[in-house]
């Protein structure tokens, strides 16, 4: 993009140059200079109260990362006392206690007692067939 930019023009009266400048913009020029403090002071101000909104934002922002991140650091506390209340509970020791007071079990004692059974030739067949076995003479059977 071009600019195009005019040369001044030398005025040979800058008086009647000032005079025509004071016709044009005489809003300007009648302003004394407590109106000119007093606008400088209000864009001042403005500016310090963007400034202020901006630095009171960022800081409601840090307040907000910084519970959130609490937040985190509590519910990764808690996961971990999970992780080791489940640890806890499968370890063998708690299971064994489990056993035996909850659901009344005890040891296996090495105290075998056999019971003599009189079985027949066909019962004998059927307790030493596998599964695989029965199947198979259960399909041949249908």
């Amino acid at each position: 993009m071009a600019v195009i930019a005019r040369p001044r023009r030398i005025e040979r009266n800058p008086v009647r140059a000032a005079r025509e400048r004071r016709q044009r913009f005489p809003w300007y020029f009648e302003m004394d200079s407590a109106v000119l403090f007093m606008a400088g002071v209000a864009l001042l101000c403005l500016t310090c109260l963007l400034y202020l909104l901006q630095t009171s934002r960022v800081a409601v922002l840090g307040y907000e990362i910084q519970s959130v991140q609490s937040q985190q650091a509590e519910a990764r506390r808690q996961m971990e006392n999970l992780k080791y209340e489940i640890d806890r509970r499968q370890s063998l020791p708690a299971v064994e206690q489990y056993a035996r007071t909850k659901l009344h079990m005890r040891p296996i004692t090495n105290d075998y007692e056999y019971v003599p059974m009189e079985l027949t030739k066909q019962e004998i067949q059927q307790l030493d067939e596998t599964p695989s076995d029965r199947a198979t003479a259960q399909g041949k059977e249908s």
